[in-house]
């Protein structure tokens, strides 16, 4: 692992500790497990095709590749179900930023 590799782990760590709040994934296809993420309740989303922008605000989580491997997972799969703040969501989209972690766009089911 190079030293920038190593700085960028130990700066993800502390975001996940600064602002990640526990949630439960439910697979599809699994059982739930208890995982930490980052949870952006309106996150605004830019879709830009051709001269037209649409913009939309949805619920986002970000979670770290790592914790899905704890489970048996390589990252979130859509139509999978996330427990937070009370409330159910759904998987729509999964994103990944390049840095082992993904973006996973919802909907809310309830």
């Amino acid at each position: 692992m190079s030293n920038w590799e190593r700085l960028t782990e130990k700066l993800m760590d502390s975001a996940e500790r600064a602002f990640s709040e526990a949630t439960t994934y439910t697979p599809v296809a699994a059982s739930a497990f208890s995982i930490r993420a980052i949870f952006e309740p309106s996150f605004n989303l830019l879709d830009v095709q051709g001269d037209v922008q649409v913009s939309t605000v949805k619920p986002v989580f970000w979670f770290r590749g790592k914790d899905f491997e704890a489970h048996g997972m390589t990252k979130p799969k859509k139509k999978d179900s996330i427990l937070a703040r009370g409330k159910t969501y759904s998987v729509e989209q999964v994103e990944p930023d390049g840095y082992a972690e993904f973006r996973a766009v919802c909907f809310e089911v309830d």
